[in-house]
């Protein structure tokens, strides 16, 4: 949990240095879910299922900006103020939307990565920006551009709201981080799942296969109507197809693909609620 203890220390000092205003950050990845676990248990809150898996380390913040954000470079200049003034680095090969630097309490050893993203390239239609596949690019460049994720259409609906406390001595002292809504988390999961099945050498997508049912087992009763609602209102789109295609290909059965590689991650348990996950999931992509 060290790992864990060492994320959260850099995202703090990531935020202490921004406006959560004018610079509002969108937390992803597997450590918002360890986040979003940790305020659930904090609270006693009852979610769809009882059983989760444990939490697992990463040495990722995966972080998403807002397009209207890359759409104004004077609020966007913080970000690479604060990256600079941190000491992180440019990843080689993803420059300007990937950055490093080694952990100074030396528990992560491949050291503290950021990657930054967005929603999908259709956001930024008409707003004159340079755009592909890889990258989208603020004008004129601060040097930070962000990863576009086409299947996270739904990024910006729903946002949770998560409060810090910067500095124990000023209790005004602090900063919001924002959690995209689990049926978010669920459409980038199930993307990147079917990215990785067939890949062994990326684990064949297990640690995303595992992570979806931790998004639906700890969905409160609220968030799954919300997230019907949000089913249902892009059901008809390619994106909402191409869930459909592979929630019924991968996870429509305790031997599917998917349940197989879920099940062979060591963090699977024999508790886990699979039959149930499988109900749930495939009431949301019907």
């Amino acid at each position: 949990m060290s790992e864990l203890a060492s994320l959260e220390k850099s995202l703090l000092d990531l935020l202490s240095r921004l406006d959560s205003t004018t610079c509002p950050l969108i937390l992803g990845g597997g450590y918002g879910l360890y986040l979003r676990r940790t305020l659930l248990v904090r609270k006693g809150t009852r979610t769809l299922l009882e059983h989760w898996p444990d939490a697992r380390s990463t040495n990722d913040l995966d972080l998403f900006l807002r397009p209207e954000l890359l759409c104004d470079s004077n609020r966007l200049s913080s970000l690479k103020s604060a990256l600079d003034e941190l000491g992180y680095t440019p990843v080689k090969g993803a420059e300007h939307y990937q950055f490093r630097k080694d952990d100074p309490d030396g528990f992560i050893k491949r050291g503290i990565k950021i990657d930054l993203l967005t929603g999908p390239r259709s956001s930024f239609d008409g707003t004159g920006l340079r755009v592909d596949e890889r990258r989208v690019r603020p004008n004129p460049s601060v040097k930070v551009h962000a990863h576009p994720t086409d299947e996270a259409v739904t990024l910006i609906e729903h946002l949770q709201e998560v409060e810090f406390q910067i500095a124990e001595s000023e209790p005004s002292a602090s900063r919001s981080v924002y959690l995209p809504h689990p049926f978010t988390y669920l459409l980038m999961k199930l993307f990147a799942c079917r990215d990785q099945v067939d890949d062994s050498a990326k684990g064949n997508g297990s640690h995303h296969a595992l992570d979806l049912y931790s998004i639906v087992a700890m969905m409160t009763e609220p968030e799954w109507e919300q997230a019907k609602a949000m089913a249902t209102a892009n059901a008809n789109s390619e994106i909402g197809r191409e869930a459909h295609r592979i929630v019924f290909d991968l996870f429509d059965s305790i031997t599917s693909q998917g349940l197989l590689v879920m099940r062979a991650n060591p963090y699977c348990s024999d508790q886990l609620q699979l039959s149930d996950f499988i109900d749930l999931i495939q009431v949301l992509f019907q």
